[in-house]
């Protein structure tokens, strides 16, 4: 079976009117949604080939059986008996590893790996600090002592309602208001290699339900102080320089000074 499927072109309509029965006013918001290209949603809209894993992904959120609507290999009006995709893969790479499963097996390790990327409770938190300790045991990675500590924040355009976060805020990568997301990240910086440490959203009170009362609503400098804070509990220790940008006020350094108990400079 061929890596690439297109929309048969009985179904193209029904797709179409999904879109919106589900939620998307525009094509861009489902693409944003799902993290694909605009284009690879056009082709799938307009019966056009689109990777088989993106196809599969669209017909999921349109609700739609892709085995149902996919025009197959030989069979005009989408359907075949072995419907089920096989990667392509260099053969002399995967000879040795592969095994050729039923289709019901197939379908049994794609649903528990959807599973846990969508409903299966994990942390985020732990699953951030075991990477930081796998980076501090390995050589090529480790941060030397006397790092930097750099507090920042950064926006990306964002459309759409599915994600949290979304609102009209200044987004630094474009230099203006628009619709998108705003973060507040760590990074480390020993002087010669820098290492992503957290991340935290920062949702504007107008886009919580209960606004400024609610209790997810943080200011991006009580957010810093948080990060800071979990740097200097977590797997990075140590003295500290620290960095802030404009936005943070001074206080936030006098706050972290205080309770840092003279781990943390300020530069």
């Amino acid at each position: 079976m061929s890596r690439s499927l297109p929309v048969s072109l009985a179904y193209i309509e029904r797709v179409k009117l999904a879109v919106k029965r589900n939620g998307y006013p525009r094509q861009k918001d489902l693409a944003d949604e799902l993290l694909l290209s605009l284009s690879n949603v056009g082709n799938y809209l307009n019966g056009r080939p689109v990777d088989i894993l993106n196809f599969q992904e669209i017909s999921d959120r349109l609700g739609q059986d892709w085995q149902e609507i996919a025009m197959l290999e030989g069979s005009p009006n989408g359907k075949e008996d072995s419907a089920e995709p096989i990667l392509d893969c260099p053969e002399e790479e995967t000879a040795a590893i592969y095994v050729e499963r039923s289709p019901v097996e197939r379908d049994c390790f794609a649903a528990l790996l959807r599973h846990f990327l969508v409903r299966a409770k994990w942390s985020v938190t732990d699953i951030n600090e075991r990477r930081l300790q796998i980076m501090e045991k390995t050589r090529q990675t480790r941060i030397a002592s006397g790092f930097s500590l750099i507090v920042d924040d950064s926006g990306q355009r964002k459309s759409g309602n599915f994600t949290a976060g979304v609102v009209r805020q200044y987004i630094g990568q474009i230099g203006k208001i628009d619709n998108g997301i705003v973060v507040v990240t760590t990074h480390l910086y020993d002087g010669r290699k820098s290492l992503p440490l957290d991340i935290e959203l920062y949702q504007q009170a107008s886009s919580l339900a209960e606004e400024k009362k609610d209790p997810n609503f943080r200011k991006k400098p009580e957010i810093a102080l948080e990060l800071i804070e979990r740097s200097l509990s977590g797997s990075f220790k140590g003295h500290a320089r620290m960095g802030c940008q404009d936005l943070f006020p001074k206080k936030l350094s006098g706050s972290v000074l205080s309770r840092s108990q003279g781990r943390v400079g300020t530069v």
